[in-house]
């Protein structure tokens, strides 16, 4: 009703021209005096409502996927560095994610290349040879990375962008609560008011399509080197 958050109110709490779109924000809940980070992202859009009987404002709220949805990215397939530095063979796939976001400014301004204070990623299980993309954005570059592992990315809490392998839930030795392996809580009878839940088949797979693009060296091309004398 004060309008705070109109962005033609010069006297809002926020200070004049504040209320403009793309301000962070955060959503925290404090329980038993821990401060629980929720979810962290930018504000999209403004729309009050003034009228006499509504007299309220929604704000629209996105997290670091938009950026990344926006965000165009171009890497040429020789520029990953592979993760055998000797024989120069196969990348892993948090290689790639890393040149992903190497690509994208950060969603946080002091972080101009979203870096590892914001990405989580764990070691990637299935190699490759080479990888590339050209004006690609770079969320769907993602997700190109989450479909041929069978690995999840998604934004936590405090808005970093984290990638799990498809082992992740399976590893020991993630460390206390993060140990998806270890016991969170303990729930009796009495505890429990209502728990619903499905055991559905639609997250069964029963069938796998492998798509092969075969690439063809040009006339002359050397399939093997070696820097030191290799004896047989």
């Amino acid at each position: 009703p004060n309008g705070d958050f109109s962005p033609e109110n010069t006297a809002t709490i926020f200070g004049n021209g504040n209320v403009v779109p793309y301000r962070p924000v955060r959503v925290n809940i404090t329980l038993d005096g821990i401060i629980y980070e929720m979810w962290k992202g930018r504000i999209e859009r403004y729309a009050p409502h003034p009228e006499k009987d509504r007299q309220e404002a929604y704000l629209y709220c996105v997290d670091g996927f938009d950026q990344l949805d926006k965000a165009t990215v171009r890497i040429p397939k020789d520029s990953l560095t592979p993760f055998d530095a000797l024989t120069r063979q196969r990348v892993r796939w948090d290689t790639v994610i890393n040149a992903i976001l190497g690509e994208v400014f950060a969603l946080t301004d002091s972080d101009a290349a979203w870096g590892a204070s914001n990405r989580v990623l764990d070691t990637g299980i299935d190699t490759l040879d080479r990888w590339w993309a050209y004006d690609k954005s770079a969320l769907e570059a993602l997700y190109d990375v989450e479909r041929h592992e069978f690995s999840r990315i998604y934004m936590d809490g405090a808005g970093k962008f984290l990638y799990e392998d498809r082992t992740h839930r399976f590893k020991d030795g993630q460390g206390g609560t993060s140990d998806h392996r270890a016991s969170q809580a303990s729930f009796g009878d009495a505890d429990i008011i209502s728990m619903d839940y499905d055991l559905s088949t639609r997250n069964v797979q029963t069938r796998a399509i492998i798509t092969v693009h075969q690439r063809k060296e040009g006339a002359t091309a050397d399939l093997y080197s070696s820097e030191a004398p290799i004896f047989v």
